[in-house]
């Protein structure tokens, strides 16, 4: 029972090592304008210059999204990971 509380702890660590690196990846998302790529020239009036950005923020905001929720899917599972392996190291003694 030792050690399947000490595997399920390791299996636990490393879920947190995920969730904590898709948080990091969720927190680095930039913008990407559609100017930005390609040959693409930065648009001339006002109306388009704002209507890129708008696009680009809502893409970025999309993308911060789902990978806060992978994060937290992985959260979750670390949590309930690191808490079978309290009761498994309980149950062995």
């Amino acid at each position: 029972m030792k050690i399947a509380g000490f595997a399920i702890a390791i299996l636990g660590f490393g879920c947190a090592i995920v969730a904590a690196w898709f948080w990091y990846r969720s927190s680095k998302v930039s913008p990407v304008l559609p100017w930005e790529y390609g040959e693409g020239f930065e648009p001339g009036t006002t109306e388009v210059l704002h209507g890129g950005w708008i696009g680009a923020l809502i893409e970025v905001g999309r993308e911060s999204a789902r990978l806060n929720k992978v994060a937290a899917l992985w959260t979750g599972t670390s949590a309930l990971l690191s808490a079978l392996s309290v009761v498994f190291e309980q149950l062995a003694n």
